[in-house]
């Protein structure tokens, strides 16, 4: 009897749709305009003409238009309020970051992306930034089971790619949940106000620092 299934597929056809569905064309909408996104490029329409640009420097546009400079980017990255902000205004942008990360290499943080995109700084990877003379300095400045939980952090960061590093939740995870629970892991460090200065502190350092060993 005749199979009444599905009929059956031509690999090579399924193989030119598959290639058709990925070559098709993203669209995001920037300011309620639609936009059009292909082959690392974006298509914009400005007073009837098509405008046609990078996605690197559409980047490159999107972040500085909300940080004229390295310095106000730096500021912006380290207030958890604004930083999450500023992510949410590139991404209303369409500006992609996410693609352009992937171009540039997955070894940098995003901080790194947005710099270099923006202001052209040589990116750092996230190993090199977690191993800065800077950071050494913070982790120094703690006892053992302060530095164990920094060092945690950093390796999270590093390893990971774990960006939110004053996310107190992480403490809930391994390695931390080997070290002490999350009061008691914040008490050691004096209580909420305290950790969380501390990991401000070890912010700054892995942002500001410049890479080099320990």
């Amino acid at each position: 009897p005749p199979d009444m299934g599905e009929e059956p597929v031509d690999a090579a056809a399924a193989g030119d749709v598959k290639k058709a569905r990925q070559a098709r064309r993203r669209k995001l909408v920037i300011d309620d305009e639609e936009v059009n996104v292909a082959q690392q490029t974006i298509e914009r329409h400005v007073d009837g003409k098509r405008i046609e640009a990078s996605l690197f420097d559409h980047a490159r546009d999107c972040v500085r238009t909300l940080c004229p400079s390295r310095d106000a980017l730096l500021a912006r990255w380290l207030s958890p309020v604004q930083r999450t902000s500023l992510l949410g205004d590139l991404e209303r942008r369409g500006a992609a970051i996410s693609d352009v990360h992937l171009e540039l290499g997955e070894d940098y943080s995003v901080f790194d992306v947005l710099s270099h995109v923006a202001f052209l700084t040589p990116p750092i990877t996230r190993r090199a930034r977690a191993s800065s003379a800077a950071v050494l300095a913070v982790l120094q400045a703690h006892g053992d089971m302060q530095r164990r939980v920094l060092e945690g952090l950093l390796t999270k960061f590093a390893d990971e790619a774990v960006e939110q590093l004053d996310d107190v939740g992480l403490l809930r995870v391994r390695p931390f949940d080997q070290i002490g629970t999350l009061v008691e892991i914040v008490r050691a460090f004096g209580g909420r106000p305290a950790y969380e200065k501390a990991v401000a502190a070890l912010e700054r350092a892995r942002v500001e620092g410049d890479g080099g060993a320990r």
